[in-house]
This record gives structure tokens, C-alpha cells and sequence, in this order.
């Protein structure tokens, strides 16, 4: 509560949910269609760089998500025994395992440009 108003009332913090929310929705669909192709058995190529897409993505957005929420509960969301606080290690992992995000960048690049070619 803030000024006797709920935290979820105020504009700002509707904006930052509704961009939460719409990231985290893109991420599940990417992550879907890659299982698709994968379950369609498309090439091998094109179903690495989706895979690609969808790791990149869904770890880069997890972690501006996990910031959105640290900045809406500002000091309280820091604390250490808080959640939100948990998350912010593991996710900073998870950009690097299976490759960073910038080999992941890579692999979507040259699957560009083999598909240009």
C-alpha cells in the first residue's frame, strides 16, 4: 500500500506488469514453436538457431522481469531472504549455461546468413 492505495493501482507499476507479463508470454511462445519444429522434426539448423532464439530470448527477458520486480518493490524486494533477491543469481547463470547470450547471437547470425545465401 502506498498513500492507502494498492502498489498494483498505480500506473507506472501496471506498465511494468503488462510488460512482464507480455515478455514472459513471447518467451513460452517461442520455447512452443522451437518444441514444435523439433517435434515436427524440421533440419537440423534451423531447429538449432530456433532453439537459439528461444534460449536468448527467454533468459534475457527472465532477467529483465526478475529487474521490473526488484524496482516495484524497491528496498524490500533487495532483502536477501526475499525471493526476488534468490533469483537474481540463477538467472545470471542461465544466460551463460548451454552458451551465452552471445554465442547464442552468433548462431542466429550465421543461420541468417545461410538462409540468405
Amino acid at each position: 500500500m502506498i498513500g492507502g492505495e494498492p502498489l498494483a493501482e498505480r500506473q507506472m507499476i501496471q506498465a511494468m506488469l503488462a510488460d512482464s507479463v507480455t515478455e514472459l508470454w513471447a518467451a513460452r511462445l517461442i520455447t512452443y514453436e522451437a518444441a514444435q519444429a523439433h517435434d515436427r522434426g524440421d533440419e537440423l539448423r534451423s531447429l538449432h538457431a530456433r532453439c537459439a532464439i528461444a534460449k536468448l530470448y527467454a533468459s534475457e527477458a527472465a532477467n529483465r522481469i526478475v529487474d521490473r520486480v526488484l524496482q516495484i518493490f524497491g528496498g524490500r524486494g533487495y532483502m536477501r531472504e526475499k525471493l526476488r533477491r534468490a533469483l537474481l543469481p540463477e538467472l545470471r547463470v542461465d544466460r551463460i549455461w548451454e552458451g551465452a547470450s552471445e554465442i547464442q547471437r552468433l548462431i542466429i547470425a550465421r543461420a541468417l546468413h545461410e538462409a540468405r545465401a
